[in-house]
C-alpha cells in the first residue's frame, strides 16, 4: 500500500520547505480545477470542457473535477506542453478512482497526445500520460516508462508524478513521492495533438476515459525531486498572488530509482 499524504492546508512554498535549492523551474500550465478550467499560469492553456464534466465538492480537497469515462476536459496543443528526450519535464496531479464510474480498459485521469483531432485514435508512443490499466492496475505510457505498477486502489487521494530529466537521461513515475517506476530520458512530443484531462482523448467522443476525480494538474519545464518535487502536493492557491507566481526552487534528482 503506498503511504498515505495529508497536505490539505493551502500554503504560500515557504523558505523552509524549499531552503537550500539552486535552479529554478518555469510552471507553464496549471488546472486547479476548483471551479473551472483555466490554466492559472496566465499561459493560455485554457481547457475546453465536453459531455459535461462536473465539479463537486469532496470530503478532503474541496472543489475538485469528477468525470464519469465519458466527461473530459480538452486543451489545444501548443509548443510548450511537448518535450523532446533532451529536455526536461514534471507533470503532476492528485487522482481519485472510482470504478464505479468507469470500470474497464484503458482509463487516463491526464496526459498529452494519445489522440488528434478529428477522432484520429492512431497511437503515437512519445505521447506522455498516467492510466489505470485494464487489470486494475496505476499504470504508465510516458517516455521509456510503460505498464502497470501495483493495483489501482479505489476511492482514496493518490498524487502521481511523472518526471523527466533531460540532461541525465532519466525519467521516474512517482506515486505518493515514492518511485515505482524509472528509465531513460525519452521524446514526449506530439505536435497537433491535445492535452486531456479525465480522458485520453478525445475532441469527437470519449477514449480511454477515466472515472473519478481530479484536481491540481500541473506541467513544469524542469525535473523537480526532493522538497521541490514534494512541495507539488500542496495547493499553490495563495502563490499567484507573489510577483512571480511560475518559478518555483528545484532541487536535483535522485541518484537512482
Amino acid at each position: 500500500m503506498y503511504k498515505q499524504l495529508t497536505y490539505w492546508v493551502c500554503f504560500v512554498l515557504v523558505p523552509a520547505l524549499l531552503g537550500g535549492s539552486t535552479a529554478t523551474a518555469d510552471l507553464i500550465a496549471h488546472w486547479p480545477l476548483d471551479g473551472n478550467y483555466v490554466d492559472a499560469t496566465g499561459n493560455g492553456h485554457d481547457g475546453t470542457p465536453l459531455d459535461d464534466p462536473k465539479f463537486v465538492v469532496d470530503g478532503e480537497k474541496g472543489l475538485v473535477l469528477e468525470v464519469d469515462g465519458s466527461a473530459r476536459v480538452m486543451v489545444e496543443d501548443a509548443p510548450d506542453l511537448n518535450f523532446t528526450a533532451s529536455e526536461s519535464v514534471t507533470m503532476t496531479v492528485w487522482v481519485l478512482y472510482d470504478p464505479s464510474l468507469a470500470s474497464s480498459g484503458w482509463r487516463s485521469p491526464c496526459g498529452k497526445g494519445r489522440t488528434a483531432p478529428g477522432g484520429d485514435t492512431s497511437y503515437l508512443d512519445t505521447m506522455y500520460g498516467f492510466f489505470v490499466s485494464p487489470d486494475n492496475e496505476w499504470a504508465s505510457n510516458m517516455g521509456s516508462l510503460g505498464g502497470g505498477v501495483g493495483p489501482a486502489v479505489a476511492d482514496e487521494w493518490h498524487h502521481f508524478a511523472f518526471v523527466q530529466d533531460g540532461g541525465r537521461n532519466e525519467n521516474f513515475y512517482y506515486i505518493n513521492l515514492e518511485v515505482v517506476q524509472s528509465g531513460a530520458a525519452a521524446n514526449c512530443s506530439t505536435p497537433g495533438r491535445p492535452f486531456f484531462i479525465g480522458a485520453s482523448g478525445s475532441d469527437t467522443s470519449p477514449f480511454e476515459g477515466f472515472g473519478g476525480r481530479i484536481s491540481d494538474v500541473r506541467i513544469y519545464n524542469e525535473a523537480l525531486a526532493g522538497d521541490a518535487l514534494a512541495a507539488t502536493t500542496i495547493p499553490l492557491c495563495l502563490l499567484y498572488t507573489s510577483p512571480n507566481p511560475r518559478d518555483l526552487s528545484t532541487s536535483r534528482m535522485p541518484s537512482s530509482a
